[in-house]
Order: C-alpha cells, then structure tokens, then sequence
C-alpha cells in the first residue's frame, strides 16, 4: 500500500512548498470542518435534521443562509482533509502500516463526503423555488437506496470512524508527535457518534475541535524541516 512521502525540504532552514500546501491543508481542513459543524448546530439546534431529505429541505429551507454556510465549509473542508489524511503517515513513523490504511480510509470518506456536500446545494436550490420538494426528497432517498451505492455508504461511514483511530494509533506510536495529538484524534470518534446518537450537534462541534488539535500538531511536523 503506497502513502504520500513529503519531499525533503530545500538547504538551510527554509520549508519546501509541498510541504507547506500539506500544511496548510492540515491546517484550514479541519478549520472548515469545525465551521461547518458549527453552523449547522446552529441551524439545526433540535438535531438529526438531515437524517432524510425532506428533513435537509425543511432545514434549507427555513434558514438558507446558514444552510449554505455549512455546505460551502463544508465542501470546502472536504476537498483540503483528502490530502491531509494522506500527509499523516508522512509523520506518523511508528506504524506505517496502520498509517497508510487510516489515511486512505480517512481519505476515502472525505471523497464520499464531498459528494453528499455538493449535493447541499442541489438540496437549497429545490428548497428556495418550493416546488418539487416530494418528487425531490423522494427520488434521493430511492437513490441512495439502491444497492450500487452500498460501497458508498461503507466507505463514507467506515472511513469516518475507522480511519481517525488507526491514524491516532499510528501518532500514538510515533515518539516525534506529541501522544496528545493521537489521543484527541482517536477521541473525536466516539464523540462525534454520541453527538448522532443523543441529536446533541454541538457534540459533534466538541469533537471536531480533536480533529483540528491533533491534524495542527501534524501540520507542524509537516513544515519543520527537524524532520525530514
């Protein structure tokens, strides 16, 4: 299984530019992600507002400014965490194995989840006209019904719990990273799933501040040229 190797730094103290673009991937992704999260707690305050799509459509449609808020952090958060999760094993020495599985995973789920982001502003465009809202929610949920989207949905959900523990047991292993950096990564799973369980959003908002400490802790790694 193949992981993404950083190239080396140029002479002296300066940081390579690939190494930066990783960076700062590590950095803003998981930013955007904590802002999506946050706005849509703030929009959907009762919870689990988006588990059908007539329940999207109701959400977009009473508040669309909010609505496009958390899609466009979102999307945006999505397309910066695919290279990030595949910059991890680049630090996370300790097990490289169990690094390139978790980031590809990680990796993977954030690819599905762009797709179910993109689809956001599909969502708020048929919630603003109101016309077509049954026909809509319907045909969605009868899609993603079908069995050809199975892998889909495994690889959106495994990638999403999976993926963060294996690379927080790769950091925890990995003497160059501080072992908090593992620990807040591996703790944002259970957190974010208790968040969807109890409807609480503002769970899944505490989760993703472990996300964000744990991806920065890699990010400095990343562009310090000590460890190449």
């Amino acid at each position: 299984m193949t992981t993404t190797t950083l190239p080396p730094t140029a002479t002296g103290s300066r940081v390579g530019p690939h190494a930066r673009m990783f960076g700062v991937a590590l950095v803003l992704g998981p930013v955007l992600m904590l802002a999506s999260n946050l706005l849509w707690a703030l929009m959907d305050a009762g919870g689990s507002g988006d588990e059908t799509t007539a329940g999207d459509l109701a959400l977009a449609a009473a508040d669309p400014g909010l609505y496009l808020g958390t899609t466009l952090a979102a999307a945006f958060a999505c397309l910066l965490l695919v290279p990030a999760a595949l910059a991890v094993p680049s630090v996370a020495t300790g097990s490289p194995r169990i690094a390139a599985l978790g980031s590809w995973l990680m990796a993977g789920s954030y690819t599905c989840y762009f797709a179910f982001a993109h689809q956001g502003f599909l969502t708020l465009s048929v919630a603003e006209r109101g016309d077509g809202t049954a026909s809509y929610a319907a045909a969605v949920d009868a899609a993603l019904a079908e069995p050809h989207l199975v892998w889909f949905t495994v690889l959106l959900i495994a990638g999403n719990l999976l993926g963060p523990v294996l690379l927080g047991v790769a950091l925890l292993r990995t003497a160059s990273v501080p072992r908090w950096a593992g620990i807040a990564l591996i703790a944002w799973v259970p957190v974010h799933v208790g968040g969807r369980a109890s409807g609480t959003e503002w769970l899944s908002v505490v989760a993703t501040f472990g996300l964000v400490a744990a991806f920065v802790a890699v990010a400095r790694r990343v562009v310090s040229p000590a460890t190449r």
